[in-house]
């Protein structure tokens, strides 16, 4: 749990933290960039394409779209945070931890990186 508390509070510094691979520097980048400036440079592409599949990258698209429709929404209707979005990535960090130690590969587990 520990080191999930400590790559949550790395996020701001995802680009050089040694807490994220290169996988998920990109995806990162992609959403930043994405959300931010509605469109993704050119390098970003080349780094997300190295490490997703296009199926990935749509998923990414789509999550990334998804949680900007939400925050929108919830932002103009004054609906503060219940923390659930952290609980949930807390709880995934644990269980990809998890499987990597145990040296299972799993479908969802390699939905999210590079695969094992």
């Amino acid at each position: 749990m520990r080191d999930v508390q400590e790559r949550f509070a790395e996020l701001d510094n995802y680009r050089t933290s040694s807490k994220f691979s290169e996988a998920e520097r990109a995806a990162l980048a992609f959403a930043e960039e994405a959300t931010r400036n509605h469109q993704v440079s050119d390098e970003t592409w080349t780094a997300v394409k190295r490490h997703f599949t296009d199926k990935q990258i749509v998923e990414l698209v789509w999550l990334n779209a998804t949680e900007n429709f939400f925050n929108l929404s919830n932002a103009v209707l004054g609906i503060g945070s219940d923390d659930l979005v952290g609980k949930l990535i807390a709880r995934r960090f644990e269980l990809c931890e998890t499987v990597s130690r145990l040296g299972l590969r799993t479908r969802v587990y390699s939905r999210w990186g590079k695969h094992a």
